[in-house]
């Protein structure tokens, strides 16, 4: 094995894992240690398996681990899932401090140390202790990252194997009414009234809406493209005519790309919620998240008629349990399925 140092960030080790009559390896490193630490777990997972016999775990530092796998969830996964996983390497790391140990060196009794460390010290923006929804999902992502690290050869066993979700307790999500809905609009900028109404009558999640442009929406056949969803899937969903009537008209002034812009043009990211929150004080309505108008097209669109299948389709819902939860709502049709069940007086009369 031979290390070269190519620049400042760069370093290179040449190598051939099998002898001089295999195949040549040649890989780049940030760091000289990171070169040499990989040097030396090499060597000593080929001696244990000439020792062994059995194919033994690549050692990897925890910090080349995580670069790797944010990497790879960057390319297969929504930019909010990415950062989660970011947030939660990112304390782990720090809580390991400086030694940045071997994945296969962790212990599942540390990763428990770590969570309760997380529960202990970690605060929410309002220095609230975080909640039960958010230490599930620190225990999820190590779940998962340490599962695609056995697949990699890097683990054995994952470490965050005994790690427990706990039950959270399931309230039914706000739905906003239509008579609600027309207020809100009614003291809403243009650009707000375009995202609740992609929102309410189309089901968009809220980045699909930020990345939606003009050229995505086909006024003729009334149809909406919606590319890279959360799945990383492109679909075609129906236009509703409110969306249409109100989006067809600013095409036609040519003057942006995107229905969803600032006054001057400018791409509108973070004053969603605060404007959001504006209007329902405006209105005299309790504050409501964007996600609630998603949720009311699922309950409208439910009671409506329209095939659960259909409506899992349009919300892009990978399981079709999610969007079964909507169906405590639809009140009217559990009572028409209900009174279709025989009942003791029509049983008594047809005997």
């Amino acid at each position: 094995m031979a290390i070269t140092k190519l620049s400042r960030h760069k370093y290179l080790l040449d190598f051939y894992p099998h002898g001089r009559n295999g195949k040549r390896v040649r890989r780049t490193f940030p760091t000289s240690w990171q070169a040499h630490h990989y040097e030396k777990a090499f060597k000593e997972r080929k001696f244990l398996e000439e020792i062994t016999g059995e194919p033994q775990p690549v050692r990897i530092p925890l910090s080349m681990f995580t670069d790797k796998y944010l990497n790879y969830v960057s390319n297969t996964h929504a930019k909010p899932t990415w950062e989660g996983y970011e947030n939660t390497f990112r304390q782990l790391n720090a809580y390991f401090k400086k030694t940045d140990p071997d994945l296969i060196t962790i212990r599942p009794d540390e990763i428990i140390s770590f969570i309760i460390h997380i529960q202990n010290h970690r605060r929410t923006r309002n220095g609230k202790p975080l909640s039960v929804r958010t230490i599930n999902r620190y225990k999820e992502n190590l779940r998962s990252s340490f599962n695609v690290a056995i697949k990699w050869g890097y683990l054995k066993r994952n470490p965050a194997r005994s790690l427990t979700t706990e039950r959270l307790e399931e309230k039914l999500p706000r739905i906003v009414s239509y008579d609600e809905f027309a207020r809100l609009l009614k003291v809403s900028a243009l650009y707000l009234q375009n995202i609740l109404i992609l929102t309410y009558f189309a089901g968009l999640r809220k980045q699909e809406i930020f990345r939606l442009r003009f050229s995505d929406l086909d006024f003729k056949t009334k149809s909406i493209l919606i590319r890279e969803a959360k799945n990383k899937k492109d679909r075609i969903l129906p236009m509703h005519q409110e969306i249409f009537n109100k989006l067809s008209r600013q095409n036609t002034k040519k003057k942006q790309n995107a229905p969803v812009v600032s006054f001057n043009g400018s791409p509108i990211r973070s004053n969603v919620k605060r404007s959001l929150l504006r209007a329902c004080i405006d209105v005299g309505l309790p504050f409501v998240t964007l996600h609630n108008f998603r949720h009311s097209f699922a309950v409208n669109s439910l009671r409506a008629g329209i095939p659960i299948r259909t409506v899992q389709t349009w919300l892009d819902h990978a399981s079709i349990s999610t969007t079964m939860r909507y169906l405590s709502f639809t009140d009217k049709m559990i009572q028409e399925d209900i009174s279709k069940l025989p009942s003791l007086q029509k049983g008594l009369t047809t005997k």
